[in-house]
């Protein structure tokens, strides 16, 4: 639906997206197997995804500032996010509204947790 882009004098420090999820892929992430959380359509429509900082930028923000400019084309409605990132589990994520769902499963590379945001007003 929108991609968000962090640049400075024409390069670009970071990029996260507003998605719209593929029914197959929402089913998925509700099976026992992944999360084993009911994620409804109606109460989460979008996803926050494809969140990315260049390693020289990361710690100033950016990705932080990149979430919230997502919520905020989101229009409240709810949200949710995979992530195996630590930072964004424990601080980024939770810092905008978002909390754990389910369970976390093993991703390819990594364990990977299931985050939601009730959509606003």
């Amino acid at each position: 639906e929108a991609l968000v882009i962090c640049a400075e004098d024409g390069q670009i420090l970071g990029v996260a997206a507003l998605k719209v999820p593929k029914p197959g892929y929402r089913a998925g992430l509700g099976a026992a197997a992944k999360s084993g959380f009911a994620l409804a359509e109606a109460g989460f429509p979008r996803e926050l995804g494809y969140l990315a900082v260049d390693v020289p930028w990361r710690g100033r923000g950016i990705g932080t500032a990149l979430c919230a400019e997502v919520i905020r084309l989101a229009g409240g409605r709810g949200l949710f996010a995979t992530t195996g990132d630590d930072i964004m589990r424990h601080k980024i994520l939770p810092g905008l509204g978002f909390a754990d769902a389910g369970t976390g499963w093993q991703g390819r590379l990594e364990p990977v947790h299931l985050m939601v945001r009730p959509g606003q007003g």
